[in-house]
């Protein structure tokens, strides 16, 4: 495909429909897992923490690994799409299992059971997001284009995540006679979980097969590839190229915070803002508005200023304005909880950081593209698989780090567990806002201060696409 090549809308719609699953799994490992597990299944915290970390750590040995398996992979449907039609229905079945963990379980064989589970969803989840993000470099080198493109990926994947919250607060966790707050019914969470398999294996396969006409179009293995040095020369390779290595860097700790930040956020509405699932499903209803916003102006303002500056300013709103609405309710500056007043401003508050992070996470997607060719033109060779491995498995820390980190705060301040809103200790909420508060800036100033360093912009991506173009004609 040429520089110049306008992907269509049917393609990028059916190529972003696949997002849905990864905003499905995203949004039950950050929101509902670990709530799952300690409120409800009553495994302890720090426990929770470590099945998910573990399961991270699992993730760097598969991710990079199916990377350079798909970079490499000769067939009738090209190298990718045997990759993203193996994973459909497995990676739904392990999700639906996850959550039915068998009742009355002791700690040890519960924490067996989220541990093997959560390995074998985000193990399936591979199959399909590192082939999947690799098509964008793939499908065309223009970098507006390629902004747009990640734009519908990005959109739909946190459509789905948000549309999958709010079924599950309006409908799975509503309350009832046996349960005032329906996120510690047991039951619900069967539901719930056959709703998430369905849509991951129906999301993966709508993208599989909605791109699957793209094949003959897209780049082949390398004729060279078997006298390849292998995946250590494929990993110095990567190594040396600084953008890259910058970005994933930059990436690495932004999901964990994202991952943090989601964890622990349903304990946060659920305990320190005294929010009812009816008020979750239209505050989850509120961040569509941000997302939306996000999806048509970071195209927008991609073709008019460098990807970077534009990131720098989503990180800034995320590292301040969260944390300063924490500060507020210390200061008293916010209504009481039960407040009408006070979902406005969280309705605000959401719009604005939801806006911050999808834009945020359009860029990157693109930017990770532009390092690829990057790459090709330091090295002759397209890696784009094993390129978006590392992105891929730095966006899984979002559950990996983060919940580790959510664990072990949860345990640090005692947090009790199987507890309505109205009898946890106020000092137990004083403390779960200010280390919320504290660990957010934190990881957003450390994002902050390595993205400074990131160097492509638009007229140095250019100039490697001449040298590519130029180096192409001369063969």
């Amino acid at each position: 495909m040429t520089a110049a090549h306008k992907v269509p809308l049917a393609t990028k719609t059916l190529y972003g429909s696949g997002a849905v699953a990864t905003g499905v799994k995203d949004t039950a490992f950050n929101v509902f897992l670990l709530f799952f597990y300690t409120q409800v299944a009553g495994l302890p915290g720090a426990l929770a923490g470590i099945a998910i970390f573990v399961a991270l750590l699992l993730d760097a040995i598969s991710d990079p690994l199916i990377g350079y398996w798909s970079d490499r992979f000769t067939s009738s449907w090209g190298r990718r799409h045997p990759f993203m039609y193996f994973a459909a229905i497995p990676m739904g079945v392990s999700f639906f299992f996850l959550f039915n963990p068998p009742s009355d379980a002791g700690p040890q064989f519960l924490f067996a059971w989220m541990l093997v589970f959560a390995v074998l969803v985000r193990f399936f989840m591979t199959f399909y997001a590192v082939p999947s993000s690799a098509l964008i470099a793939e499908m065309t080198s223009n970098y507006d284009e390629r902004t747009s493109l990640s734009g519908y990926r990005v959109l739909l994947g946190w459509f789905g995540g948000l549309a999958f919250a709010t079924i599950g607060y309006v409908v799975f966790f509503a309350p009832s006679e046996a349960f005032e707050d329906g996120r510690l019914d047991p039951g619900a969470y069967q539901d719930f979980a056959l709703l998430g398999a369905s849509l991951i294996v129906t999301a993966i396969l709508l993208c599989a097969i909605g791109t699957h006409h793209l094949i003959p179009q897209l780049k082949k293995a390398a004729s060279d590839a078997a006298r390849s040095e292998g995946l250590r020369k494929d990993f110095s390779n990567m190594l040396r190229n600084r953008p890259f290595m910058i970005l994933v860097a930059i990436i690495f700790v932004s999901a964990s915070a994202f991952g943090f930040t989601e964890v622990i956020g349903l304990y946060m509405f659920t305990y320190f803002w005294g929010l009812s699932t009816t008020d979750l499903a239209g505050l989850t209803l509120v961040a569509f508005l941000g997302t939306l916003s996000a999806f048509i102006l970071a195209p927008w303002l991609s073709q008019r200023y460098d990807k970077g500056p534009i990131a720098f300013m989503a990180i800034v709103i995320l590292m301040v304005t969260y944390p300063s609405f924490i500060g507020m309710r210390f200061l008293g500056f916010l209504p009481e909880n039960g407040d009408p007043n006070l979902m406005i401003a969280l309705s605000i508050n959401a719009v604005i950081t939801v806006f911050a992070a999808v834009t945020m996470a359009i860029l990157f997607v693109s930017m990770i593209a532009d390092t690829i060719d990057k790459n090709e033109l330091t090295t002759g060779q397209r890696q784009e698989a094993i390129y978006t491995s590392a992105y891929t498995f730095s966006m899984k820390a979002t559950s990996g780090l983060g919940g580790l980190m959510a664990g072990i705060a949860l345990q640090l301040i005692r947090f009790p567990q199987n507890v309505e809103a109205s009898d946890v200790p106020q000092a137990t909420l004083d403390g779960l806002g200010m280390i919320v508060a504290v660990i957010i800036i934190v990881f957003w100033f450390v994002a902050l201060m390595i993205l400074r360093f990131y160097p492509l912009t638009r007229q140095s991506h250019a100039a490697i696409l001449d040298q590519l173009a130029n180096r192409a004609a001369t063969k």
